[in-house]
C-alpha cells in the first residue's frame, strides 16, 4: 500500500513537471537503463572468456603443488620403508661380528680359532659341558656327546664371535671368553637348550644369563639330553659282586643310562676254588723260627713249617693258607 501511494504522488509531480523537463527525464533513465544492461551483458562476456582461458603459469603451479604433494607421500611411504629397511640392517649390524676360522674343537665349551694369526684356545662364556679332557677325572657322562655336538656346529667353519665386557676378554688359562655364532646358530644358546651344557656363571652375571637360565629349566623340563635318562646313574658303579674262580670275581657295573654290564676282575678274598697245596711228609724235620727269612731263601716246606709252625703269616699274603703262592703253588 505504501509503495502504491509513493507511485502515485511522484506521478503527479511528474505530471506538474514542463514538458521540456519531463523530456529530459525520460531520455536520462532510458540512457541509464541501457548503460546498465550493457555493463551487465560486457560482465557475463568477461566471465564466459575467462573461465574457458587456461592459465598455463597457474596450471603448471597447481600440478607442481599436486606433484609435490605427491611427492611427499611417496617420500613419507619411502622413509617409512627406509625406517624399516634401517631397523632389520641395525639388527643385522648388531648381529655382524668379527669372523674367525676354527682350528679345533677340544671339547663341548672350548674351541681353538685362527686369531690374529695364532692359535687361539676359547672358552665358551655361560656355558659348562660334562669333562673329557681332564687328566684327574674320568670322563663325564654326556661329554663325549657334548664334544661330538660342537664338531658337529662348528669344526672348520668359520664363525662370528662377541666379547662380554663384565667377563673381561680372557680367563685365567689364557682363552678368549666369547659368545659364538655359526651362520644364524648361536651355539653357546643352542648347548644349553638342547641338553649338551649346563648354564654356567663364573663370577659376575653376564649379557645373555637370564636367557641362558629360561633355557636350561626348559631343558630340564624336557628332559634333554644330560637332563634326561641318559645320566641317571654313575658310569662304573658296581652293583654286585661274586666269587667265580680262584682269587677273581665277577662283577656287575651300570653305564650313565643304568643298563648294566659284567667284568672278571682279580679278588683276592674268593679263596674257596683255590688248591691247597700240603707240603711234602718229611720225617719229623724241622726248622729255627725266623719270620724275617723271606720265601727265596727257604724252600717250600720250610716256608709252610714258618707259617703253621712259627706263625709267620707275611709268609701268606693271600691268606689262603698255603706259604709262598707265588713258588709253592
Amino acid at each position: 500500500m505504501l509503495n502504491f501511494c509513493m507511485f502515485e504522488t511522484i506521478k503527479q509531480s511528474f505530471a506538474k513537471t514542463p514538458k521540456n523537463i519531463q523530456v529530459f527525464i525520460v531520455i536520462l533513465s532510458s540512457a541509464l537503463i541501457f548503460f546498465m544492461f550493457g555493463f551487465l551483458g560486457f560482465v557475463v562476456f568477461l566471465n564466459i572468456k575467462f573461465s574457458n582461458y587456461s592459465d598455463p603459469d597457474r596450471d603448471s603451479t597447481d600440478n607442481s603443488t599436486e606433484s609435490f604433494a605427491q611427492s611427499n607421500l611417496e617420500d613419507d611411504d619411502n622413509q617409512d620403508s627406509s625406517s624399516e629397511e634401517a631397523d632389520v640392517k641395525g639388527v643385522e649390524k648388531e648381529r655382524k661380528k668379527p669372523e674367525y676360522e676354527v682350528l679345533e674343537v677340544v671339547d663341548g665349551d672350548t674351541i681353538k680359532i685362527d686369531y690374529e694369526g695364532e692359535v687361539t684356545g676359547v672358552r665358551l662364556i655361560g656355558i659348562d659341558t660334562p669333562e673329557t679332557k681332564d687328566p684327574d677325572s674320568p670322563v663325564q657322562c654326556y661329554g663325549q656327546e657334548a664334544s661330538d655336538k660342537m664338531k658337529e656346529l662348528v669344526d672348520g667353519k668359520t664363525i662370528e664371535v662377541e666379547f662380554d665386557d663384565t667377563q673381561g676378554e680372557k680367563d685365567k688359562y689364557g682363552r678368549l671368553l666369547l659368545y659364538i655364532w655359526v651362520d644364524d646358530i648361536f651355539v653357546n644358546e643352542t648347548l644349553i637348550k638342547e641338553g649338551y651344557a649346563k648354564e654356567y656363571t663364573y663370577d659376575d652375571p653376564y649379557k645373555y644369563q637370564g636367557d641362558f637360565r629360561e633355557l636350561q629349566a626348559e631343558a630340564k623340563k624336557n628332559n634333554k639330553g644330560l637332563w634326561g635318562k641318559a645320566c641317571d646313574c654313575e658310569k662304573g658303579a658296581e652293583t654286585e659282586r661274586s666269587c667265580s674262580g680262584c682269587k677273581t670275581a665277577t662283577v656287575t657295573k651300570t653305564y650313565w643310562n643304568c643298563e648294566t654290564y659284567t667284568e672278571s676282575v682279580e679278588d683276592t678274598t674268593c679263596t674257596s676254588s683255590c688248591a691247597v697245596v700240603s707240603p711234602a711228609p718229611t720225617q719229623n724235620q724241622t726248622w729255627a723260627c725266623n719270620c724275617s727269612k723271606t720265601c727265596p731263601n727257604m724252600s717250600c716246606a720250610e716256608a709252610q713249617y714258618q707259617l703253621n709252625v712259627c706263625g709267620c703269616s707275611a709268609r701268606d699274603g693271600d691268606h689262603d693258607g698255603v706259604a709262598c703262592d707265588s713258588q709253592c703253588q
